[in-house]
């Protein structure tokens, strides 16, 4: 009797033992196919990021008040009828006996109408209002600038025919001035004109930014930057370049 009890228990058990192992192993390929759904869906997604392009944004923010130099980080556009020599004579002050220019700086407010020229030569004193004027006005300091960067200016305001003042936005920045901005990210050439008393950033009331730009392209007198979303034009005495 207790022999056939025995087989009866050692048999309950062995069947017991056989659900359950196939149980264990239905569940172990099921969570194997889960792993491996899992990491098609990965290497699917990884696929997807990695295929995926960074759009540039359509324009660069102007920085108001800076310029580009030759070494500057932006590309520079150059106009190739830039470079061409300019076959027209330029007889605007030959036939005048002064040169005259009428200016606002922005920053400090003040106003300033000079005959810097007269007589066939510069006016020391003028010359010297004129620096004052377009100083450093965050350190208060100026330089000695560029003639020729007036002869410019009164060039291109005699060109776009308007009796506003010219509103100054940049003129001499200090070495200081200009690292200073750099380190704050404005994105300031290294080697900025402006630094070297060659450039000046302008505006003129009445007159669009365009219209500056392109006349003073024609002028073929230097470098000649555009900024129309912070409203001003650059201009400087180095190498013929548009940007």
């Amino acid at each position: 009797m207790m022999r056939y009890l025995f087989l009866a228990i050692f048999t309950i058990a062995f069947v017991g033992y056989m659900a359950w192992s196939n149980n264990s192993d239905i569940d172990s390929q099921t969570l194997s196919s889960n792993n491996s759904n899992s990491a098609v869906i990965a290497d699917d997604s990884t696929k997807t990021a990695s295929s995926r392009k960074y759009e540039l944004p359509s324009e660069v923010i102007d920085y108001d008040g800076d310029d580009i130099s030759d070494e500057a980080v932006i590309e520079k556009q150059v106009n190739q009828n830039v470079l061409e020599e300019n076959e027209e004579e330029d007889d605007f002050f030959a036939e005048g006996d002064h040169r005259r220019l009428l200016l606002y700086n922005i920053h400090t407010k003040e106003e300033l109408d000079v005959v810097y020229w007269a007589d066939g030569e510069y006016l020391p004193k003028a010359i010297n209002s004129l620096a004052w004027f377009l100083r450093d006005w965050r350190t208060n300091t100026s330089t000695e600038m560029d003639p020729e960067l007036y002869d410019f200016l009164a060039r291109l305001y005699d060109k776009v025919g308007t009796q506003n003042p010219v509103h100054v936005i940049s003129g001499y920045r200090t070495k200081k001035t200009n690292d200073a901005l750099r380190a704050g990210g404005g994105g300031q050439a290294r080697k900025s004109q402006h630094v070297l008393g060659k450039a000046i950033d302008i505006a003129i009331p009445g007159v669009s930014t365009k219209t500056l730009r392109d006349e003073a392209i024609a002028l073929k007198k230097g470098g000649v930057g555009y900024y129309p979303k912070s409203g001003f034009v650059h201009i400087d005495t180095g190498p013929i370049r548009q940007w």
